[in-house]
């Protein structure tokens, strides 16, 4: 016990020169940029249902959209069953629970609904 805590305090008290993985790569969303020639773009999230990542895709999407034009986005779902509601975020008449009815439950969030009804056309 006594050589595990002079290891554990051996190593906390070692200076830490690395720099910080997540300031090297990350940048806010509204400084987001795509170099030239990319043509798909993914954005992946580490678990499904988390607000903070669906909240954090619109974000993403509207600076895509806003920045580059970017005018579709795919999600994890089968073609099948998003049939109705690719028609109703292109703007058909059609009540988003019903577009939702065949849809995967986990897909069934408030921020979801904000990512389907933000006007992108």
């Amino acid at each position: 016990m006594v050589a595990i805590s002079i290891f554990l305090t051996a190593c906390s008290s070692q200076s830490n020169e690395q720099p910080n993985e997540l300031e090297k790569y990350a940048v806010p969303v509204n400084q987001l940029t795509i170099p030239d020639g990319v043509q798909i773009i993914g954005l992946g999230e580490a678990s499904h249902n988390n607000a903070e990542f669906q909240s954090v895709r619109l974000d993403v999407f509207k600076v895509l959209v806003e920045k580059y034009g970017i005018r579709a986005f795919v999600l994890e779902a089968e073609f099948a069953r998003s049939k109705l509601m690719n028609r109703y975020i292109s703007g058909e008449d059609i009540e988003l629970q019903a577009a939702w009815h065949d849809w995967n439950p986990i897909y069934h969030t408030k921020e979801m609904a904000a990512l389907c009804n933000w006007n992108i056309l």
